[in-house]
């Protein structure tokens, strides 16, 4: 990392750094993904502030179905695999992989981790839940692109999503007009501002 993304990093409040960096990923090349993990620069994901983001999709996937199994689409390093309930089968995808090395070292029983484009990925089985742990707004067509996973629920399955709250998600918001929500939540960090919208989606 150069000297100037290190003064950046420190002088930027790390949720502002987050989305610029977000931004960025958009118009990146693979490898430069690669690098930023390699790099640690997704290191923040598993710092306080995102914990509550976290806690909540990993308390719906366990209420909802106990012991499932989750196909978590844009895994990055496997902090949501570290989070749920033992018993539970997790495929966990990312473009990344650098981010699946990282991953893998967390040695998880009964968890998968894919170097793969989700927008391209298919699935072998069906899952319980499918989760979209900010990562839907990244994919081209996000409303197509469920539709698509759909095949690969199992019945009574449901759909997680999140994405922080901003314009820039509206569309991918718009995209699921036709799914099914059985709950909706917003989730505010107060010491950051940063603010997210959750939903879970009747498969």
């Amino acid at each position: 990392m150069g000297w100037v993304s290190r003064v950046v990093q420190r002088m930027v409040p790390a949720p502002v750094l987050a989305r610029l960096v977000s931004f960025r990923k958009h118009a990146i090349p693979e490898s430069r993904w690669n690098q930023q993990y390699a790099d640690r620069e997704w290191d923040y994901m598993a710092k306080l502030p995102e914990l509550g983001r976290y806690s909540v999709i990993a308390g719906y996937c366990q209420h909802l179905k106990p012991a499932g199994t989750v196909l978590d689409i844009g895994c990055g390093a496997g902090l949501l695999a570290q989070r749920l309930a033992p018993g539970t089968h997790y495929i966990g995808i990312d473009l990344s992989q650098a981010a699946v090395d990282q991953a893998d070292q967390l040695h998880l029983a009964n968890a998968t981790f894919i170097a793969a484009d989700a927008n391209r990925y298919e699935p072998t089985q069906q899952f319980d839940m499918i989760v979209f742990n900010e990562s839907l707004w990244y994919l081209k067509n996000p409303g197509e692109q469920v539709k698509r996973y759909q095949r690969f629920l199992a019945p009574g399955g449901y759909f997680v999503v999140s994405m922080w709250y901003a314009a820039e998600t509206i569309p991918a918001w718009n995209s699921l007009t036709p799914f099914k929500a059985v709950d909706r939540l917003r989730l505010h960090h107060l010491p950051t501002r940063q603010t997210w919208n959750l939903a879970i989606y009747q498969g």
